[in-house]
């Protein structure tokens, strides 16, 4: 199937074309409509059955706890701690995992839309929402966010500048 007549530079086009590029994209991908108040984004160790099954079994018995953020405040879990350990700290009264699921891990493109109706969006600080199983990908993973994506220093300075001259104004 192709994409909306071969189409590939979508920059500057009006909402309506964008609007078709959306609903292809939720059409033809695996969406997911991943809240962060509600869930932890959860990525097993393994593929298949087992490794979703042993975080759902960890998820249940840590619901039966009764668990108090504060017991964490300046005593964080190692980073190799078991994987229990590791979800309690960042579970953080949600009561849902979303899970990297065995559809998910087949899909070819996985999207996650955007769309303010269906209170869909995906911005959040990261390191509180994507928790993985194994510690060693948990650590890469967020190091390298840390490391590699931020924004570039002329874009910060500039929204600074910006901050300032709204504060001077207000004044």
């Amino acid at each position: 199937m192709t994409m909306l007549g071969n189409q590939t530079d979508w920059d500057g086009l009006k909402n309506d074309a964008l609007t078709k590029l959306k609903e292809y994209l939720r059409r033809v991908t695996d969406v997911r409509n991943w809240k962060p108040r509600q869930c932890l984004a959860t990525i097993p160790a393994s593929t298949g059955p087992d490794g979703i099954a042993n975080l759902k079994q960890i998820h249940t018995d840590l619901l039966q706890e009764n668990i108090d953020s504060a017991q964490f405040v300046g005593k964080p879990t190692p980073v190799n701690a078991t994987t229990k350990e590791r979800m309690k700290e960042v579970l953080n009264q949600r009561e849902n995992l979303c899970l990297y699921d065995e559809e998910m891990q087949q899909a070819p493109v996985v999207h996650f839309m955007c769309y303010h109706k269906e209170n869909a969006r995906l911005l959040t600080h990261f390191y509180l929402f994507l928790f993985f199983e194994d510690w060693r990908h948990d650590l890469w993973t967020k190091r390298f966010v840390r490391d590699h994506l931020r924004y570039v220093d002329e874009v910060q300075c500039a929204a600074a500048a910006v901050v300032r001259a709204l504060r001077d104004r207000v004044k």
